[in-house]
């Protein structure tokens, strides 16, 4: 699920990095997989 592969992401990050870094690269990242998972969808968004 995409809320398991999120956990999955957090957790390879390090706890170092800014918790508003940590959540904008799982934003970046979620974006990316929903764009790859609908880019018929994208493509339509963007005329």
């Amino acid at each position: 699920s995409l809320l398991g592969r999120s956990q999955n992401l957090r957790a390879l990050l390090p706890d170092a990095a800014p918790v508003a870094e940590k959540t904008d690269l799982l934003i970046q990242m979620a974006c990316l997989l929903t764009a790859g998972a609908t880019p018929g969808l994208l493509e339509q968004g963007q005329d």
